[in-house]
């Protein structure tokens, strides 16, 4: 006979306390007993898990061990390098910990101050560049308004599972970065120096060597540094010993190579910067920046000084006069105290001018960035390497107003430099330059005054 659910009063207030089964239902042992086996299997699941993560963790720690031992025995001046070149000994694992790891969207990984050979000028760049990040695998500073979202670098270790790597989570993944402490001391201090070179290179001389393929390009670097600084450094013995190694080549190679691509991200970070505070989009609706880019295309009216977004006006008798020649390259190489670019910043104080390359580079950045507002909305865009045709454009301008007014480019380009020490207070730089006056003596008519 089925129970009726009865109603129980509580100071007046009538509550329905229970409803019990029918008879056809289940019995209260029944449910406590599948409770019971459902509570013992959710234990044994835990159970397996925290036996799964100890093995890994074990795992984890037998690689880094092994690692360790290898960086040892390659900081003690390689003395097994028969047996590595023979193979018998595997590379590095890449094994990172999720608490010290750089992923994108943190630049703590090297800044540039961490770039210290002892005798450097403390004065760089301001803006986090990350040289140990690849092209693809640029890191965003956090004051970039409108920083390119990248891809998250796989990483070994624990939650590498999530992104992309191995499914034991302890494998490395086939792209997974070269870090300094996977690179022994000596092919570090050789790396850093070709690392400042190659961005002298690319900033000042030969941004695009005119082929996709930059291995050549940056092997040709290192073999200069390796032979231009062999009498007061060992750069030539790290490099001969390296290139019987094409193992530790490879990762000395390619960690290198980040340099060029955390140049041009920082270059077009601050691009986009400039154009920034050179009003836009600042309080514009989408349709009226719509027609400002257009306007700013279609003149080319971003080039010249007496620039105005809000008055779309310009002043074509001042060509490259815009503030961003001027801002982007003392923002890059003079403001700041770290080391990365400090060889870029010597070249600067020795040339005393802005190159015609660097303003070419420069245009092609803001060029990209004011693309990016094309549809009246930003959109970040990658810079490719297909820019290197609008690099070839700009180039072909700066240097054919340079054929036709040489005398108006030489002035503009000392003044850019001129306008950067004196906007970052360096102009005691210049106390060491040797002046007009002294270097317009008649040095032979000096010689032959003693001779006489």
């Amino acid at each position: 006979m089925p129970v009726v659910a009865r109603t129980v009063k509580t100071s007046g207030v009538a509550s329905r306390t229970s409803r019990a089964s029918s008879a056809t239902g289940p019995t209260r042992e029944h449910v406590t007993a599948t409770a019971r086996a459902a509570l013992v299997a959710r234990n044994k699941q835990r159970s397996d898990h925290r036996k799964r993560a100890l093995a890994k963790e074990a795992e984890h720690r037998a690689i880094l061990a092994r690692n360790d031992d290898i960086r040892s025995a390659e900081q003690a001046d390689d003395p097994d390098e028969a047996t590595l070149e023979a193979g018998h000994v595997a590379p590095i694992m890449s094994v990172q910990d999720d608490d010290n790891d750089n992923e994108e969207g943190e630049h703590d990984d090297l800044p540039p101050s961490d770039f210290d050979d002892g005798d450097e000028l403390p004065i760089a760049s301001s803006d986090p560049i990350d040289y140990d990040a690849s092209s693809d695998d640029i890191v965003v500073a956090e004051d970039d308004p409108f920083a390119t979202p990248v891809k998250r670098t796989r990483k070994c270790g624990r939650g590498a599972a999530d992104d992309g790597a191995g499914s034991d989570g302890l494998a490395p993944a086939k792209s997974a970065k070269v870090t300094r402490a996977q690179i022994s001391p000596a092919s570090v201090r050789f790396g850093t120096a070709v690392k400042k070179e190659l961005v002298l290179v690319t900033a000042m001389s030969n941004p695009y060597p005119g082929t996709l393929n930059r291995v050549p390009h940056v092997e040709g670097i290192m073999q200069r540094v390796a032979e231009e600084r062999a009498a007061e450094t060992d750069f030539l013995e790290t490099y001969n010993r390296l290139k019987r190694m094409p193992e530790k080549w490879q990762r000395l190679t390619t960690w290198i190579m980040y340099a060029r691509g955390g140049f041009i991200h920082t270059l077009i970070a601050t691009g986009r910067k400039e154009l920034s505070s050179l009003g836009l989009p600042g309080t514009m609706k989408p349709a009226q920046i719509v027609d400002v880019v257009t306007w700013m295309v279609k003149n080319e009216a971003w080039k010249f000084g007496g620039f105005n977004i809000l008055t779309q006006t310009f002043d074509r008798a001042q060509p490259f006069g815009a503030a961003f020649f001027e801002a982007i390259p003392r923002t890059l190489f003079m403001e700041g105290k770290g080391k990365a670019n400090s060889e870029t910043f010597r070249f600067l104080i020795e040339v005393q001018k802005v190159p015609l390359v660097f303003m070419a580079l420069t245009m092609t950045a803001i060029e990209h960035c004011i693309n990016e507002w094309r549809d009246g909305t930003h959109r970040t865009a990658d810079f490719k390497e297909d820019a290197a045709v609008r690099y070839l454009h700009h180039l072909a301008g700066v240097e054919h107003v340079q054929q036709q007014a040489p005398l108006y480019m030489a002035n503009l380009q000392s003044e850019l430099f001129k306008h950067m020490l004196i906007h970052t207070n360096k102009t005691f730089l210049l106390e060491n330059v040797v002046s007009d006056v002294i270097g317009s003596l008649d040095f032979a008519a000096l010689e032959q005054s003693v001779s006489k």
